[in-house]
């Protein structure tokens, strides 16, 4: 198997330019429907993930591609995904924030290697904003490198949270709870010192890219109990949602941890 190109930031940010743009000409107007898990979808997820498609495997010929709305095909090619090379899009994380005009939505894009992501982009299109990742690069908010942090003290810094925390969760936290919509940009402002952590339930689109974000830049991603993210499992059924997962600095995630259990 070839390396990671050099450009491969590059390579991800061009491929996802037209994303954006074809984002921007349905935000406001985009009409959803549901799909069987109860989510939402638009004709701009569809588009989004189609142009992706196409363009990241002519990047990297023979790459398996694993979507949101398209999922990776039949069993043999999700077992080539957890071996080799594999694209995970997510073209629209923050569907429901895209469909009621809110500019917290990311179009997300990692690429793995062998079951562990190498490199990964997340663009936010309503706003211009890039987070970016290679593995053991660093990682770049709008080309500046970026760290976790804030002291816990700061009752402003917010723990980011899924919408409907209250069914899922009990959180000893004193200072705030947020939701924006979207998991990967609640990762990625973790990864940038503007929340002090994020609590997710997730599938391999929605983290693949600000995990990875998360990780170069300092912090840590694991479910609660203290475990790593299996991503060969996640590579090999997509469809399964990791377990409840904290995203915080290494520094804190346990002093964290210890103030959020999921409801019996």
């Amino acid at each position: 198997m070839s390396e990671v190109p050099n450009d491969i930031i590059k390579i991800i940010t061009k491929a996802t330019d037209a994303a954006c743009a074809t984002a921007m000409k349905h935000y406001g107007i985009a009409r959803a429907s549901i799909k069987p898990d109860m989510t939402y979808v638009t004709a701009a997820d569809r588009e989004i993930e189609r142009a992706l498609r196409e363009k990241l495997s002519r990047a990297l010929p023979g790459a398996a591609v694993i979507g949101e709305e398209d999922g990776c095909g039949a069993a043999g090619v999700r077992g080539a995904a957890a071996k080799g090379w594999a694209w995970v899009i997510d073209p629209i994380d923050g569907t429901s924030a895209f469909i009621d005009g809110l500019p917290t939505f990311c179009v997300s894009v990692a690429l793995f290697e062998d079951g562990r992501p190498v490199a990964g982009v997340l663009r936010l299109p309503a706003t211009g904003d890039i987070y970016t990742a290679r593995r053991g690069g660093g990682a770049f908010y709008n080309g500046a490198p970026i760290r976790p942090g804030g002291p816990l003290s700061r009752h402003d810094l917010p723990i980011c949270v899924p919408s409907k925390v209250h069914l899922r969760y009990k959180i000893a936290y004193q200072g705030k709870t947020r939701n924006m919509g979207s998991t990967a940009l609640h990762f990625a402002l973790v990864a940038r010192g503007a929340a002090i952590a994020a609590v997710a339930t997730a599938k391999i689109w929605d983290i693949a890219a600000a995990a990875l974000i998360l990780t170069e830049a300092g912090g840590r991603v694991a479910s609660l109990d203290g475990a790593s993210i299996n991503w060969r499992s996640m590579l090999k059924d997509p469809e399964l949602p990791a377990p409840p997962l904290l995203a915080a600095s290494r520094s804190r995630w346990k002093t964290i941890s210890a103030l959020i259990s999921p409801l019996k």
